[in-house]
């Protein structure tokens, strides 16, 4: 998605036909932003590209969790947790036998 290309709508626009943004998003392949007063306010984008993103956003965070992983075995980093982490929140009042 590039931002030079991206279609632009104004609220106004948006609120008389909502279909009409998507339909734009759809057609372009691109998100449509959506202005009020020159600002952006957000980005409606369709629905296949909406899960592309999110796929691709997974697919990178696991490359991430795997790089790593790879660069403490590498580099022979121990992994250490918190209590927090381990455990997850306590309650101070619980008794333990």
């Amino acid at each position: 998605m590039t931002v030079l290309n991206t279609p632009l709508m104004s609220v106004t626009e948006l609120q008389k036909s909502p279909t009409k943004a998507f339909e734009k998003a759809k057609w372009n392949e691109t998100g449509v932003f959506v202005l009020k007063r020159n600002e952006m306010l957000g980005v409606i984008l369709s629905k296949k590209d909406y899960d592309k993103i999110m796929h691709e956003l997974e697919e990178l965070r696991c490359k991430v969790f795997d790089a790593g992983i790879e660069h403490k075995m590498n580099n022979n980093i121990p992994e250490h947790y918190t209590d927090y982490e381990m455990l997850g929140p306590t309650n101070d009042s619980m008794i333990l036998d």
